[in-house]
Order: C-alpha cells, then sequence, then structure tokens
C-alpha cells in the first residue's frame, strides 16, 4: 500500500511541476515581446529656460532626459493613423521609433489608441493624448 500512495504522490507532484513550468514559459514569452511605438518629439533642448518657454504652449507633454538633451514629447502612439492626426497639430516634428517591452503601457496605448482612432474631435484627441503621456511618464 505504501508504494501506491508513493507512486500516486510522485505522479501529482509531475503533474504539478508540468502547470508551473507551463504557467511561467508562458510569462516570459510575454515580458519578451516589444512593439514599436511612435513618440512624437518637438525639440531637444541644452538649454532648460527654451523647454519652459516651449511647453508654457502644450496642451499635453512628457519631458526625456537623453543625452545631456532634454526632449520633449507631445504625443505617443503605434497606429499610423493615429500618428497623422497628432502630427497635423503640430508644425516642426519629429517622430521616433522605439520598441518597448512594458506590457501594462502597450496594453494601455492599445486601448487608447482604438479610443483616438474613433474620433476626430480635436478636444477628444487632446483628452486620449493626455491619458498616454501621463500612464507613459507614470511607467517610465
Amino acid at each position: 500500500m505504501n508504494k501506491k500512495i508513493l507512486l500516486l504522490m510522485i505522479l501529482l507532484g509531475i503533474i504539478f511541476a508540468g502547470f508551473l513550468i507551463l504557467k511561467y514559459k508562458n510569462k516570459d514569452i510575454d515580458v519578451l515581446s516589444t512593439e514599436t511605438v511612435y513618440l512624437l518629439q518637438i525639440g531637444a533642448y541644452q538649454n532648460y529656460e527654451n523647454v519652459v518657454k516651449v511647453t508654457k504652449t502644450l496642451p499635453s507633454y512628457v519631458i526625456i532626459e537623453e543625452d545631456g538633451k532634454t526632449k520633449i514629447i507631445v504625443g505617443i502612439t503605434k497606429d499610423n493613423n493615429n500618428l497623422e492626426k497628432l502630427k497635423k497639430n503640430y508644425e516642426n516634428i519629429y517622430i521616433r521609433e522605439e520598441q518597448i517591452d512594458n506590457k501594462e503601457f502597450l496594453d494601455y496605448l492599445t486601448k487608447y489608441d482604438y479610443l483616438l482612432n474613433e474620433t476626430n474631435n480635436y478636444e477628444t484627441i487632446e483628452q486620449i493624448n493626455h491619458k498616454i503621456l501621463n500612464k507613459y511618464s507614470e511607467i517610465f
């Protein structure tokens, strides 16, 4: 009888280990997946006073410090149609492509990109863009 119990416990251990391996294997795939995201940048400044002047006129923005420069991001999207919607509100815009692997942000961006794609109303576009930029600032 002890052999049957031992065999049953070994079998249950193998099944349980299999479930754990599958669970963590899928998490590794999610963590490693990246997507291309477009950042709309309006400037890269060495003088912070210029950043203050420019940002006073912007409804929403994120500041990124890179390579000794302060860069102003005014929009973020994964969708080319939305890229065009966001670009038309600015004159001199630079589009940066970045690979992002943060699942939380990518899921958030996907939802708001969908909403952005469904509207042409300027105020709604700005509200959605503001939420996306805030989430980016919060996570990164």
